[in-house]
C-alpha cells in the first residue's frame, strides 16, 4: 500500500508539473532606429548587446506589442526598449527615445 501511495503521489506531481507554464522573460536594451514599418507593426533596431538574453549586438526587426509604440519615433533616433521573450518569439512592449 505504501508503494502504491508513493507512486500515485509521484505520478500526480509529474502530471501537475507538465502543465506549469513559464512566464515570458523580459529584458531591456538600447539601440538606434533603422526602420519603422507601421503596417507590419514592427521596428528595425541596431541594438547593443543584451546580456540578459545572451544576444550580441546586431540589427534586426522587432514586432511591436502595439503599433502606437512607434508613434513619435524616427529613423536615426537612439532608443531604450523593453523586450518580452517567450521561447523563440519576442516583441517590444515599450520603447522611448533617449535624449
Amino acid at each position: 500500500m505504501k508503494h502504491w501511495l508513493q507512486a500515485a503521489l509521484l505520478s500526480s506531481a509529474l502530471v501537475t508539473s507538465a502543465y506549469v507554464v513559464a512566464a515570458p522573460q523580459t529584458a531591456q536594451g538600447t539601440g538606434v532606429v533603422k526602420a519603422i514599418d507601421a503596417k507590419a507593426s514592427s521596428i528595425t533596431l541596431q541594438h547593443e548587446a543584451i546580456p540578459a538574453l545572451k544576444w550580441s549586438a546586431m540589427t534586426m526587426p522587432f514586432p511591436l506589442a502595439k503599433p502606437e509604440l512607434a508613434t513619435g519615433l524616427a529613423v536615426g533616433q537612439k532608443v531604450k526598449f523593453d523586450l518580452e521573450v517567450d521561447g523563440s518569439k519576442y516583441r517590444i512592449t515599450s520603447i522611448s527615445a533617449i535624449k
